[in-house]
């Protein structure tokens, strides 16, 4: 995510590509591929301006973050499970 900003900062599109193409597994793990499809849709970034970019990754870091916070909660309870 800090990569995303930092290349939003520096409108540094192919970077923005390069890192949510790397990001594509990780989301598909965590079950999140269908609703972030069309955040991640590379061609995407090519024809929107940067507010439009903004709004996604702003969607894309918001969906991810509670993903990760829900696999935290996740390990917490199975830990006190044990």
């Amino acid at each position: 995510m800090a990569n995303l900003q930092r290349d939003f900062e520096l409108r540094a599109y192919p970077g923005i590509k390069k890192t949510l193409h790397h990001m594509q597994s990780s989301i598909a793990v965590m079950g999140l591929d269908n609703k972030l499809a069309d955040y991640l849709d590379m061609d995407l970034y090519d024809r929107v301006n940067s507010k439009q970019v903004k709004e996604n990754l702003d969607f894309i870091a918001e969906i991810c973050n509670k993903a990760v916070e829900e696999a935290k909660q996740y390990l917490i309870a199975l830990n006190n499970n044990n």
